[in-house]
Order: structure tokens, then sequence, then C-alpha cells
């Protein structure tokens, strides 16, 4: 046992474990490790030979790791501790020039940078550098800003005041948070009125002061509370309780085909009863098939009989004809449910029932 212990358990298992002895594939595979990193440039020529020649002489892993240290390649090097090469510094240095010609970065702090990213040894130091460039605010970002400022202005979002020191923040801001403030409460649920918001709250109220769902007192108050908002949410509360209630849908098969082929039949008041909404639209949708026949193909003739006079004259006659039906049938439904009344109130007041009620009044 003494013999083996410290070699690995399973041969085709590549178990790095520190105090084992290291494979001869493990072996080679750091040295192209090693040679891959010095054709990168992430080792000198000097710590590239010394790595070199320390390898052969190494019996552990643990050695082996000390060895390969910082190397991609292998698992055991996160990527923020592999050393860095220079494919990641020429990334980080085209990223560097992107950013000075869009005006995130100025050409005094340009130099510092790039010596910043000639000097880091790590890739984590890298992307670090890098990531700082993406949060940093651009010329045309700032313009967009600006605008966006102007807009508020003239919209009534902004005092002239607020604007000003607005405007000159978003022209000296360097990084995204504190660009995003500046513009925060212009946009969404919170954002600020402008004078088309209050008008159109004023309008609102005024429609209901005329129909009556306002005394004058009230509109009055609402309408200074409304010119006074300065959010969404603060005129909210005055409009709540103003809106119509929702009218409900009338969808059947019979309205789906007349929105189809003739017009909107929710524009349309029709009857009560399914039977007579069915040949009501049935009948105009037929009228108006017929008549836009007969116009194609007797143009002349129909126009010289009266235009549209006779179709005017028939979608009425048929209204009519269907409001007499309507009738009818209230009349029938109502005699029919007078009957019944009378012919259970005959009941209760025979012989038989009244003998029945006198004799459960005895018990």
């Amino acid at each position: 046992m003494r013999l083996t212990r410290d070699l690995p358990e399973r041969g085709d298992v590549r178990e790095w474990v520190d105090g084992m002895r290291v494979r001869g594939a493990d072996r080679e595979d750091a040295r192209r490790w090693l040679v891959e990193a010095a054709a990168q440039g992430r080792l000198t020529d000097q710590e590239y030979e010394r790595r070199l020649a320390a390898l052969s002489t190494m019996v552990t892993y643990a050695q082996l790791k000390a060895s390969i240290e910082g190397l991609p390649g292998w698992s055991g090097t996160p990527r923020e501790d592999q050393l860095a090469g220079a494919p990641d510094q020429e990334a980080a240095l085209a990223a560097l020039a992107e950013a000075v010609a869009d005006g995130r970065v100025g050409p005094v702090e340009a130099a510092t940078l790039e010596a910043d990213i000639r000097h880091a040894r790590r890739v984590g130091t890298l992307d670090t550098l890098v990531a700082a460039l993406s949060d940093r605010v651009s010329d045309q970002e700032r313009q967009d800003t600006v605008e966006a400022l102007e807009g508020a202005h003239r919209d009534g979002q902004l005092d002239v005041i607020e604007y000003t020191a607005r405007a000159d923040q978003a022209r000296q801001a360097a990084r995204d948070a504190e660009l995003a403030p500046l513009v925060a409460d212009l946009r969404g649920d919170a954002r600020r009125l402008t004078e088309s918001d209050r008008q159109t709250v004023a309008d609102t109220l005024k429609r209901a002061l005329d129909e009556g769902k306002l005394e004058l007192a009230e509109f009055d108050e609402r309408v200074r509370a409304a010119h006074a908002a300065t959010t969404a949410a603060d005129v909210a509360p005055l409009v709540a309780d103003l809106a119509s209630p929702p009218r409900p849908a009338r969808r059947g098969w019979t309205d789906a085909l007349f929105d189809r082929f003739v017009a909107n039949s929710a524009l349309i008041p029709a009857p009560r009863h399914r039977i007579l909404r069915l040949v009501w639209k049935t009948s105009i949708a037929a009228t108006l098939l017929v008549y836009v026949y007969l116009v194609v193909m007797w143009k002349t003739r129909i126009v010289l009989i009266g235009g549209w006079l006779p179709l005017y004259l028939l979608l009425l006659t048929e209204t009519f004809v269907v409001g007499l039906m309507r009738r009818w049938m209230s009349v029938r439904k109502r005699s029919s449910t007078d009957c019944s009344r009378g012919s259970t109130s005959s009941a209760r007041n025979s012989p038989a029932s009244r003998r029945s009620r006198s004799s459960t009044r005895s018990r």
C-alpha cells in the first residue's frame, strides 16, 4: 500500500490531487499550455524558460499546478485569474479607441487608460477596465438627453430654471448613473405632466360638468388641482369616478355576419328578441345586396327612379315591421302571463281550495 498510495486510483480519470504523482499525459498537456501561453504573450521569455525547466523536475500535482498558474487550458484557472495575453490587450485597446471616438473618454485620460491596459497582468483587470468604459456616456447620449429635456421644457414638464440646471448636468455627465436620473421622471407612469395632459383632464372635467356629474364648486376645485399637478398619478383620482361604464357587447353569429358584410351592428339599436334580430338583420342584408346588384346591372335606370331613396324607404319599412312584430310578441307574452295569474287566482278561490284551508285552520 505504501508503494501505490501516491498513484492515481484510476488511470482513465484525470484527478489532480495535490499529493498524487503526475501522469505523463498531464505533464505533456502542461508543456503544451506553456508553449501556447508564450506564443500569446502571456509569459515573457525568461518566465517561459523558467517554468519549462522546472516542469521536468516536478513530481506531484501541487508542483504542476504552480508551474501552470494563470494559464488558460485547464479548469483550475478561472478567467479573471488568467494571465493577460496580446489578444486580450488588443481587444481592450480597441474598446478604448471606440470610447475615444464617441466621446466617452478624453484624449488626456485615454493615454492613462492605455498605459493601464498595457501593464495589466490579469484578464480580470482588463475586464474591469473595459466594463468601466462601457458605463461611460458618449457625446450622442448627452445630446439625446439634452434634446429630451428641451422637449420636456416645450411641453411644460420642466420650467426654465429646472431645464437649465438639468441640461448643464447632462452636458457634464460622464457615466450612465449620472445621466439616467435627469430624464427618469419624464417617462413612464411617474412622468411629469405636459400642458396637453393637463388640458385633456380639464376637458374631461368640463364635459362632466356639462353632463351634470359635477357641481360647479367641485369642478373649479378639480380644475385647479389638475393645473397644479406635476405627475400623471396626481391627476388620476380627479377623473377616476367620471369614466362611463363599458357598454356590454352584443356578440352573436348574426352580429358577426352583419359586421362582416353590412355594417357595425353595435351602432344600430337591435330588437330585444333573438328571432327578431335574425329576421331584421337578414332582411336588411338581403335588401342591401339586391340593391347593390341592381345598381351594378342597371345603374342608369336606378338613378332615374330615385337614387338611394328607395333603399332608404325599404330599410325604414323593414325596421318598422320588425318593431310591430316586437310589440305583438310583447303583448302576447303579457297576455299569457295574465292568463296564468288568473288561473292561479281562480284555483285558490275555488270551493275545494277554501274547504282545504278551513280544515287546515281547524286542525
